[in-house]
């Protein structure tokens, strides 16, 4: 098992299947971002100069391969979710069975239920059951006037060598967004681990525990550099998993990735006042709770994963509404975490 994640097949497998992906969407070219910083930890993006929304997509790991992989599967990731086609065009909403009422979708859009929307039909994580919801909550397609209305929402897109692999990683994601800004304590890591102990040569590292009612662990930090020559910018990055090693993994090299993806100045959607802006010294707290106090799970398998996850969001009265973009030797895929009581309504 990789340190940063749960899979059905090795990196160096997925990278074979790949290929003949990449080249459907139109990517060019792979770019090794790892040396921009001090602590070499391996960040890659993958160039896609036709996108409809972001030409670039990273990848980051523990290792080169794994952030190879990374790089194009994210990239894969928007490539299909910026090409959906509706099942049901020109529809106004009607309080049929099977339609969600967009206006009980998240959004911060309120819409008139004269407003004709192309539809698209998924499914409940839950029960199994179809049903249908606007296109334009499942599209990054930037050039679409009701895309952009919506606004553009990668919250939940994802990816696996399988739908449930996506499908936990989507969740995962949904799950990190809706906790990573709540209910954080200073984290302290008493444990040996050896990316933070890289990070932290040449960075304050602060991490903080997001305590929740999934048994996920999530996991923030922020990271700025501790040489005065360097620029004070913080980088952000965030972690969820059901096992807290993996969850630790993954915010500390979203950090990273942050940081160098910042200094490439290659994202089409930073602001000049990204670089402009210079913050204070990061105030790295004291403990409030340690690592090894945190409950861990071991999981394994992939289907242990969906399980979990399945019972967590039983649990919290919710369920997901999954909308697969392309099902292959890969999965592409976006769930959207709904509570349970909008889910019956469509399924009268």
């Amino acid at each position: 098992m990789l340190l940063n994640s749960v899979r059905e097949r090795s990196s160096e497998e997925t990278l074979k299947i790949i290929l003949p992906y990449a080249k459907e969407a139109g990517i060019t070219r792979l770019a090794d971002l790892t040396h921009l910083d001090q602590a070499s930890i391996p960040v890659y993006t993958a160039i896609r100069p036709m996108s409809k929304s972001l030409t670039t997509s990273q990848g980051k790991s523990e290792n080169p391969v794994d952030a190879v992989v990374g790089a194009y599967m994210e990239s894969l990731e928007v490539y299909f979710a910026e090409n959906v086609l509706p099942e049901i065009q020109d529809k106004a909403f009607t309080n049929e069975p099977l339609f969600v009422d967009p206006n009980k979708l998240p959004s911060n859009v309120t819409y008139s239920y004269e407003y004709r929307h192309n539809w698209c039909k998924g499914q409940s994580f839950i029960t199994d059951q179809s049903y249908y919801i606007p296109m334009q909550f499942l599209s990054l397609d930037t050039t679409n006037r009701e895309v952009l209305i919506q606004a553009v929402d990668t919250t939940g897109v994802a990816s696996g060598n399988s739908y449930n692999e996506a499908l936990v990683h989507s969740l995962l994601e949904c799950i990190e967004r809706k906790f990573c800004t709540s209910n954080a304590k200073a984290l302290g890591v008493d444990a040996d681990f050896a990316l933070l102990t890289e990070l932290q040569k040449a960075h304050r590292v602060k991490l903080s525990y997001h305590a929740n009612s999934y048994d996920v662990c999530v996991i923030s930090c922020v990271i700025q550099s501790k040489y005065d020559y360097d620029s004070q910018m913080t980088f952000s990055g965030y972690g969820a998993h059901m096992n807290k090693e993996i969850a630790l993994a993954r915010a500390l090299t979203e950090a990273m990735q942050s940081k160098v993806t910042t200094v490439a100045g290659s994202r089409d959607d930073l602001h000049k006042l990204v670089y402009t802006h210079q913050n204070k010294a990061l105030d790295v707290s004291e403990p409030e709770i340690l690592f090894s106090e945190i409950s861990g799970n071991k999981l394994t398998s992939v289907a242990e994963c969906v399980a979990h996850l399945k019972t967590a969001l039983s649990k919290n009265k919710q369920d997901a509404f999954v909308y697969c973009y392309h099902q292959g030797d890969l999965t592409f895929l976006k769930s959207i975490l709904l509570d349970c009581n909008v889910i019956s309504e469509v399924q009268r």
